[in-house]
């Protein structure tokens, strides 16, 4: 059970659960809907995750005082499973920049998008992402460095001007609840974002 529906500005897009310890809020989500319960717009976050998971079967290593949420929005036909992989890709990446943004651009970090589930700073891994459909429900992990990183990784407030901990995942929801409304993007953009291996700049 969360430990609490934590407070939340208003017209807040999500239903914020915290929970003291998961094995991986994508899990934690995943049995809860084929439990058959509503979890449209809920986020389910947790401060200890054991079994943190990423793409293929790989781990996800959850250090202390960053973030781990499960998004879990609901889809209103067939998912395209490129378009919601771009589509949360941008909104991990925007959230990055908006928490990095430097008053003098030429200090500003380089934050790009490695297709098709890594946000990158100055190319070393910030965040990763997994999607996994449930019924008609897309449950999208967020694993996001904020304090901390394993080696070959980085954390955002190595750039960032100590941005706290809800702060952030209120950005981040923020920029992840306009992904019901953008799952289709012009075929034209698409195709130019699947080609690069990294995204740097996309033209969306």
């Amino acid at each position: 059970m969360p430990t609490g529906i934590c407070s939340i500005p208003a017209m807040f897009p999500f239903v914020i659960e915290m929970h003291e310890q998961l094995d991986s809020t994508n899990s934690a989500a995943k049995q809860r809907i084929l439990k058959q319960e509503d979890l449209s717009y809920h986020a389910l976050l947790c401060r200890d995750q054991k079994k943190g998971r990423g793409t293929k079967g790989r781990s996800w290593v959850s250090l202390d005082g960053n973030i781990f949420l499960s998004a879990v929005i609901p889809l209103p036909g067939v998912p395209d499973s490129e378009q919601l992989s771009l589509s949360s890709g941008l909104a991990v990446l925007r959230t990055v920049e908006l928490l990095c943004s430097a008053p003098d651009i030429s200090a500003a970090p380089q934050i790009s998008l490695k297709w098709p589930n890594d946000v990158l700073i100055n190319g070393e891994k910030v965040s990763g992402i997994l999607i996994e459909i449930v019924e008609s429900f897309a449950v999208i992990g967020v694993g996001l460095n904020l304090v901390d990183a394993p080696p070959l990784a980085t954390y955002l407030n190595k750039y960032a001007n100590n941005v706290s901990f809800w702060p952030a995942v209120y950005t981040l929801l923020l920029k992840l609840s306009t992904i019901a409304a953008k799952t289709r993007y012009p075929a034209e953009k698409l195709e130019w974002c699947v080609n690069k291996k990294n995204i740097q700049t996309p033209p969306i």
